[in-house]
């Protein structure tokens, strides 16, 4: 890799994002994910929700997700809403938006990878509603690969939408607790002087040229891990808070699994155990080692004996080693 371009990145005072007034839902929801999210949804749309500003929501909420201007009509009329929906095989799809004509189908994204079963959620709702006309919809924090059926529609490009077509007069407290809500999701752009904006269009082509960088950087790690573990597995890449992330599994499940943190400076990795492994807390701690530290996360805490532990490495000769050691390890228990 070019070391001019290398510390042309590293030291070049790229614009930052302004700062965000911290407010209920930074507090209150804070590592706790889709569910609180897709309620609070469920509270603003439902039929007896309290809030005087429903309809308008619907509308502006419907019309971007759909730019269908007959769609959005016909749930300004009727809007039955549900979330959690168990499929036949125990899954959860997220929420559910119908009426008569129409169903919207969400699986609502808001900091972990896209890995649920979407041909179920198909078949669920072409059986329960096999008349209407269907939509399905990843609403998503960040964007997401999925497939032609599911469109992928960012929270806080319509929530953007939504807000400047609302007004907040304040007469109730659901005014001030809608406009937070939508503030939480709400991505503040960059507002670039002119002198940042000459900047960056002079040094374009380095960025450019740092960006494919980056990229050859990331697939000779892919192509280096598959080469020595061979996972069956195709390896996922996320991108959280961007940060570069490779996910192997030793199976289809959720779990277990390992993830590889690209970070700025250093690498880590966090293993995911799940009750299958058999092991308990204590033994689970000795097989992976006592220099990891365990990493608890609410969202995780729910799902059931989600055990994860992790570790940060300063090289990627280390990060191998230490990848390999707990893959072979993870495919032993799980075997």
């Amino acid at each position: 890799m070019d070391e001019k371009i290398v510390n042309f990145i590293k030291n070049y005072k790229f614009p930052k994002t302004p700062p965000k007034k911290a407010n209920i839902f930074d507090i209150g929801i804070h590592n706790m994910y889709e569910n609180p999210f897709t309620e609070i949804l469920l509270f603003i749309l439902k039929s007896d929700s309290p809030y005087k500003k429903r309809v308008l929501f619907i509308k502006h909420f419907i019309f971007e997700l759909t730019n269908n201007d007959i769609i959005t009509e016909s749930f300004c009329k009727k809007l039955n809403i549900e979330i959690q929906v168990i499929t036949k095989k125990g899954k959860f799809i997220d929420m559910l938006i119908y009426n008569d004509v129409y169903v919207l189908v969400f699986e609502n994204k808001i900091d972990h990878i896209l890995n649920n079963p979407l041909k179920e959620y198909e078949s669920e709702t072409n059986t329960r509603f096999n008349s209407q006309n269907k939509l399905f919809y990843i609403f998503s924090k960040d964007e997401c690969d999925t497939n032609n059926k599911w469109e992928n529609k960012l929270i806080s490009n319509v929530f953007s939408k939504i807000k400047n077509n609302l007004t907040f007069d304040y007469r109730n407290k659901w005014d001030y607790i809608v406009k937070d809500f939508l503030n939480h999701y709400i991505k503040e752009k960059i507002k670039m002087t002119k002198k940042e904006l000459t900047s960056i269009e002079k040094n374009l082509s380095k960025f450019m040229e740092a960006r494919d960088y980056l990229e050859q950087f990331v697939k000779e790690i892919e192509e280096h891990i598959n080469k020595k573990l061979k996972p069956q597995k195709k390896i996922q890449r996320a991108n959280w808070d961007g940060y570069i992330w490779l996910i192997l599994k030793p199976s289809e499940n959720e779990f277990p699994k390992i993830e590889l943190c690209l970070y700025y400076d250093c690498f880590f990795l966090r293993i995911h155990y799940d009750e299958r492994s058999g092991k308990n807390e204590t033994e689970l701690t000795k097989i992976v080692g006592n220099k990891y530290s365990q990493w608890k996360e609410k969202w995780l805490e729910k799902r059931g004996r989600i055990k994860v532990f992790e570790l940060g490495f300063k090289n990627l000769e280390d990060t191998y080693k230490g990848l390999g050691i707990q893959w072979n390890k993870m495919k032993k228990i799980y075997k």
